[in-house]
């Protein structure tokens, strides 16, 4: 799945493609979702589904990048992702794809 975070004056959008569409329009400082985006942190802070925080382990921030993160359950599950960054241009644009993993970052070949 490839996200992209794109900006407009003061609005943010988050678009998916690949199967998988949404939306999410953020009004916030352009620095302010620069940061949730790019600090991984902050990131922990609201990635994932509720009940499913998210941990970042590997987090590298760079065009070929690689973070790599794990999603903790209620009961004790865990799921894990992965993200190769492809475009990132400071406060204008963060485009990255996403995919299941295993822990190390490995894509589920169910999701290539």
């Amino acid at each position: 799945m490839r996200q992209t975070v794109l900006s407009a004056p003061n609005q943010y959008r988050m678009s998916w493609s690949n199967e998988v569409r949404g939306m999410s329009v953020l009004i916030h400082s352009t620095e302010r979702v620069w940061r949730a985006f790019t600090d991984p942190r902050q990131l922990e802070r609201f990635w994932g589904p509720p009940g499913w925080p998210a941990r970042f382990g590997r987090f590298e921030l760079e065009v070929g990048g690689r973070a790599v993160y794990t999603m903790h359950g209620p009961s004790g599950d865990q799921s894990s992702g992965t993200r190769e960054f492809i475009t990132i241009r400071p406060h204008e644009q963060l485009e990255m794809t996403d995919a299941f993993s295993d822990a190390e970052g490995t894509v589920d070949a169910f999701y290539e």
